[in-house]
């Protein structure tokens, strides 16, 4: 067949088709529609010049050769920027599934991602002188409903060529159709996968793992067994729901969203379970657990990034498999250079039954989309561990602060293996053991004091924010002044002179005293935030240093006491609540584990 096509795309809420003219072109090209082409994009960054919608427009003319037009439908911030995107239009003609995106960052930095545009010459002239002509009216008779009509380009053989398409209902589906000049039908296409809606459906969940859930040590009840069923384990299970994706060409439900999409990537062969009445209610010695679970957690997480304005971030159905190995190993696998795709390992106890396993390996999908090829060098690949880590932590604390410090509850501390832990006694860098394993925890931990001051929205936002800045080769100091730096973009620094003391504790900071393995550190509270507390605006903060039972009494300077404070439960911090008080000098008593440390202080606005 040759064919000639042009499209017209407007909106028509009734059957108008015969009253449609389109145009006759004079010129004939070899193609043919059975698939359609995709265009090939690339991105530029503009530091320069001028990147407003005139100056794009310009610019891209001048690479085609040929005026192009640009049309915004799209506009989107996020904590770190705003992405725009536009329509693109050759000849007032759009082009099919042609977009062109704009970011600009805080800096003023943009970057624009857009498809070549192979329009020959000789067809852009034609375009330019057209004949009117009738659509027959029999190419509508079987649609019952017409959602949207008209002309566009579309990539044909490597060249983009104006037709004509359809896209409305009839008896049975919702499709597109494309025609020639001449009426004749080209191609077709089901639209149904993104007609039918998501369904939500019932699901069997561990939230987030048995040990958790439980409050208690592995005990016999709580043994994997080789994902045999326990009645304790069964008790543990949560009912939950979801939404999940209508299959048309199977008939069937299937774990796919916009965030998660389950597949069978790795051996063993386990295809992911599908259901014709939405119901994905499994126990753990069903395949079908494993991959609900993971599901789940993995949408619920991001989720979560959406609340804290991160939806940029994994922005695609990442691909998962949930017996992608009969090993204790589970791994984030990058596949292109800005997506990649997750396998959670079968061996000792099942990787995607442990939420913590779960967040971890998402963590680095979030972590290479923010700032992808970056992790190089053994002290990133650290950072990388730990912050992942943290991700895991933060997750599980959510539903409970039993064994709150613990990484891999479930999964790990036990016989299969050790699993990790956060750590209040290892400091950088003489604590550095040269593992990407063995130090993960020491940035991890840092992280998590902050969550434990701040909590999760303020840590890990900052976390996020940070990563965007990341780069190969570095360290765990430069990882903290990017921390810092974060806090200063989100929150203009209200955090940071406490985030820069739990930082300093663990030698992250320049200027910090390593504590060194051999060294008996200083065992004294100290007292910090000196300068805000003596002019009001802000109170005095205690930290223990390890030490315990807190007693805090403020004098002035004749001994007569002023305050006292009492604190029920150890704390990271403590803050003492602002209190009016003249101008002078005035003494401030910590009594801690038997001991009293005494410091003086200084008010200088009454």
């Amino acid at each position: 067949m040759r064919y000639i096509c042009l499209i017209i795309y407007s909106m028509s809420t009734s059957n108008i088709f015969h009253r449609l003219s389109i145009t006759f072109i004079g010129l004939i090209l070899t193609a043919s529609l059975n698939a359609q082409e995709v265009l090939k994009h690339h991105t530029k960054t503009l530091s320069t010049g001028d990147t407003s919608l005139v100056g794009i427009q310009d610019m891209l003319s001048l690479e085609f050769g040929f005026p192009v037009m640009l049309k915004k439908f799209s506009h989107q911030k996020s904590p770190i920027g705003k992405y725009e995107q536009f329509r693109m239009l050759v000849g007032g003609i759009s082009v099919h599934n042609a977009m062109l995106k704009r970011n600009t960052y805080g800096n003023n930095q943009v970057k624009i991602t857009y498809p070549t545009l192979p329009i020959s010459e000789e067809i852009l002239e034609s375009v330019q002188n057209l004949n009117t002509r009738l659509l027959p009216t029999e190419n509508i008779h079987s649609f019952q409903h017409i959602y949207s009509y008209g002309y566009q380009w579309v990539l044909i053989n490597e060249t983009l060529t104006p037709c004509f398409l359809v896209n409305g209902q009839n008896e049975q589906d919702h499709i597109e159709i494309v025609y020639d000049l001449g009426g004749s039908e080209i191609s077709r296409r089901t639209l149904r996968m993104y007609s039918h809606p998501d369904s939500t459906v019932v699901v069997n969940t561990f939230q987030p793992d048995p040990i958790t859930n439980s409050g208690s040590e592995t005990t016999f009840s709580l043994l994997d067994n080789n994902d045999l069923n326990s009645d304790r384990l069964v008790e543990l299970i949560t009912t939950d729901s979801i939404k999940v994706r209508w299959d048309s060409l199977n008939g069937a439900w299937k774990l796919e969203s916009n965030h998660a999409s389950a597949q069978d990537i790795f051996t063993p062969v386990i295809l992911p379970p599908t259901s014709p009445n939405g119901v994905f209610s499994f126990t753990r010695d069903q395949d079908g657990f494993e991959y609900v679970n993971a599901y789940f957690h993995i949408n619920k997480q991001h989720q979560h990034l959406e609340k804290l304005g991160f939806e940029s971030l994994v922005n695609y159905p990442i691909h998962f498999d949930a017996h992608g190995s009969d090993l204790e190993q589970s791994f984030f696998d990058p596949v292109t250079e800005t997506t990649g795709q997750l396998a959670f390992g079968d061996g000792g106890v099942d990787d995607a039954e442990d939420a913590d396993v779960i967040i971890h390996e998402y963590a680095h999908a979030m972590s290479y989309s923010a700032a992808p090829g970056t992790a190089v060098g053994l002290e990133r690949l650290a950072i990388e561990e730990g912050l992942c880590d943290f991700f895991a932590v933060s997750y599980s604390r959510e539903y409970s602060d039993y064994q709150r410090d613990m990484i891999f509850n479930w999964d790990g501390h036990n016989d299969f293996w050790s699993g990790r832990e956060l750590t209040y006694s290892r400091t950088y860098p003489s604590d550095l053991e040269g593992d990407l394993y063995l130090d993960a925890p020491i940035w991890a931990s840092a992280i998590a004091d902050v969550y434990d001051y701040y909590g999760r929205e303020v840590s890990e936002s900052l976390m996020l924010t940070s990563i965007y800045s990341y780069f190969p080769g570095m360290n765990m100091t430069e990882a903290a002044h990017l921390y810092l730096q974060a806090d200063t973009i989100l929150y203009d620094a209200e955090h940071s002179d406490i985030i820069s003391i739990l930082f300093c504790e663990r030698g992250l900071l320049a200027n910090c005293a390593d504590t060194l393995p051999t060294d008996h550190p200083p065992s004294d509270p100290f007292v910090a935030n000196h300068e805000a507390f003596s002019l009001n605006k802000g109170p005095l903060i205690v930290y223990p240093n390890g030490n315990s039972s807190m007693e805090i009494e403020l004098f002035d300077i004749h001994g007569k006491l002023l305050e006292s404070y009492s604190f029920k439960r150890e704390q990271i911090l403590y803050e003492l609540p602002e209190k009016q008080l003249p101008i002078g000098v005035y003494i401030l008593r910590i009594k801690a584990n038997g001991t009293s440390f005494s410091y003086r202080v200084l008010k200088l606005n009454p």
